[in-house]
């Protein structure tokens, strides 16, 4: 069983990301706009607007302000103790 199916609720999505994805959504999250974070991964705005294009596909999310809130869940998930979540 792969780590996504075992991550409760909507969570499993964050699990199925990449590492480069989950660092952009983690951006994301922080407020990083798009420029901040092509230049704090070394990557153009462009392949920063490919990769939330496909962020958002995987995670069910449709902007910004819900993938920042789906993060945060991750995030609190991690620090209770619940299965699946990388940081």
């Amino acid at each position: 069983m792969g780590m996504a199916e075992r991550t409760p609720g909507k969570l499993r999505y964050l699990a199925a990301l990449t590492p480069r994805q989950l660092a952009i959504a983690e951006l994301v999250a922080m407020g990083c706009t798009n420029q901040q974070i092509a230049a704090a991964v070394g990557l153009s705005i462009n392949t920063i607007e490919h990769h939330l294009t496909d962020i958002f596909r995987r995670t069910g999310v449709s902007n910004r302000v819900q993938l920042a809130l789906l993060v945060n869940e991750g995030r609190s998930a991690a620090n209770n103790g619940e299965a699946g979540i990388r940081h």
